[in-house]
């Protein structure tokens, strides 16, 4: 019991320190676009529909393009086409600044958000390579999920991998054996995604799973708010 709750409140720590992970290849149907509003968001990925404005600083003058990403993911900005699809604000004004500087002496790049789509989301956390939030695509599994993780580590233990929807005080726990569904072939293990659905990786095996849950829920009320889109907003007013 001292184990599972010290790995409860470790990983309620480290949630409140990490950052969100990147997203996957968007196929949702029907996105809902936030309103018009220039934001800095480290934490969202871009998907198509996105439209970003880029600031490029040149000495003492700067430039601002508007575009929206296109379905393929590239950003076409002036005289350069760079792929965005995945990227966070920060990775994409690395990526930019690099096509830029064949054209422009030592370019600073920043990109905002003007619109953000806002697609259905999951969560993977635990012993996962990349925890964070990943898009959810229409039948994605379990097996997807850890895929967009970058696998489990090492020190995962895959037969009491859980899946944990609804949200709230009382979520419905649902088990997954990735052990089996892995090594035996056992498909009805692979279970599908739902909207906001929380993927949990243990280390160890867990007895109790009330109490486990009952010392994890500080984690949950974390990973819930990042679930939500408002969350992910922080307005620039000065930039």
């Amino acid at each position: 019991m001292m184990i599972q709750r010290r790995q409860a409140k470790m990983l309620a720590v480290g949630m409140l320190m990490m950052g969100i992970g990147v997203g996957c290849t968007i196929k949702t149907p029907v996105p809902t676009v936030q309103p018009e509003t220039t934001v800095r968001a480290r934490v969202m990925t871009i998907t198509p529909g996105d439209v970003l404005e880029v600031v490029v600083r040149r000495g003492a003058g700067e430039d601002r393009f508007t575009s929206t990403v296109r379905e393929n993911g590239v950003l076409s900005m002036s005289f350069v086409d760079v792929p965005v699809r995945d990227l966070t604000a920060t990775e994409a004004e690395q990526k930019l600044a690099e096509a830029l500087t064949p054209f422009v002496k030592e370019p600073r790049v920043q990109v905002l958000f003007k619109q953000k789509v806002i697609l259905d989301r999951f969560y993977v956390f635990g012993e996962v390579t990349k925890p964070g939030v990943y898009s959810l695509e229409s039948g994605m599994t379990i097996a997807d999920a850890l895929g967009k993780a970058d696998g489990y580590t090492k020190n995962a233990y895959l037969p009491s991998v859980r899946i944990l929807r609804g949200g709230g005080e009382r979520p419905e726990i649902l088990p997954v054996n990735v052990d089996q569904m892995l090594h035996v072939g056992d498909i009805a293990q692979n279970l599908v995604l739902k909207n906001q659905d929380i993927i949990f990786v243990p280390r160890s095996r867990i007895g109790d799973w009330n109490a486990f849950m009952e010392d994890l829920k500080p984690t949950l009320d974390v990973i819930e708010k990042m679930l939500q889109p408002p969350i992910l907003y922080q307005t620039i007013r000065n930039h």
